[in-house]
């Protein structure tokens, strides 16, 4: 079903002006020892949804060529064939020049260890963002 999938770029951009995470978000933190101290945020804190995610921020979070980064919030969709995606990071990275990436977290890359139907939503991703010409992959560590 995926390999004939294709994602088009359209003339008319979304967009998610800064107002939106007023809005939309609030800033409820759920699991005080997952929140990630950040000054590189939209908040002065980040609520990680694991470990993985925890460990991840504060790596991004350390690394200077980071300028900026979020935890993509729950509005934040796109519409695949196998239901709603929402990617986890929003990351501008600047090393002489700026880069836009989306990352998805994980433990693993293998696979075959991921909940059904992950697999497939993170193709999907993958095939979105190289529409748009957005740096998009799954991370296991800040190795970018």
């Amino acid at each position: 079903m995926l390999e004939g999938l294709v994602y088009e770029k359209m003339e008319a951009k979304p967009n998610y002006e800064a107002r939106l995470f007023e809005e939309n978000e609030h800033p409820f933190f759920y699991n005080k020892e997952r929140l990630v101290r950040t000054e590189k945020s939209v908040y002065d804190f980040i609520q990680c949804d694991s470990e993985v995610e925890v460990g991840f921020a504060e790596k991004l979070n350390a690394r200077r060529e980071i300028s900026y980064f979020l935890k993509l919030p729950n509005w934040f969709l796109i519409d695949t064939p196998v239901g709603k995606y929402n990617p986890d990071w929003a990351i501008l990275k600047k090393n002489g020049e700026l880069v836009y990436l989306i990352r998805e977290t994980k433990s693993t890359k293998d696979q075959l260890k991921l909940r059904l139907g992950e697999h497939y939503k993170i193709e999907c991703g993958r095939k979105h963002f190289a529409a748009i010409g957005v740096d998009y992959d799954v991370s296991t560590e800040v190795d970018f």
